[in-house]
């Protein structure tokens, strides 16, 4: 069998815990840094027959970059941006919910891997 070359981390690769940042450090970096936005799906369950309506409703909002209506347990999903999760949650919170036709949303957060 053929060796692969490079190496392989081990448990002694890893860094202190003090070297690693806290999740709470990352938001904080996150959201300082110019230029930075928070993306999200939000998945939509709507009343029947709605899917269509809502997602051209939500299309033209502020923060908004696409809508698709879908199959499956969500009617419609939303790719959205904001400058922060405050923000999003603004978007999410006075904006898309009110909209006639809603159940229910998810929001989940885009996170850089």
């Amino acid at each position: 069998m053929p060796r692969i070359s490079g190496s392989v981390p081990t448990a002694t690769d890893t860094p202190p815990a003090a070297d690693v940042p806290s999740v709470h450090e990352g938001m904080l970096a996150s959201r300082t840094e110019e230029g930075t936005l928070v993306q999200a799906y939000v998945l939509i369950q709507t009343d029947t027959g709605r899917a269509a309506s809502v997602a051209n409703e939500i299309r033209e909002m502020a923060g908004v970059l696409s809508t698709e209506a879908v199959t499956g347990p969500y009617d419609v999903v939303v790719f959205a941006e904001a400058a922060d999760v405050d923000a999003l949650g603004q978007l999410v919170v006075t904006a898309i919910q009110p909209v006639d036709g809603i159940v229910r949303t998810l929001t989940c957060p885009v996170v850089k891997l």
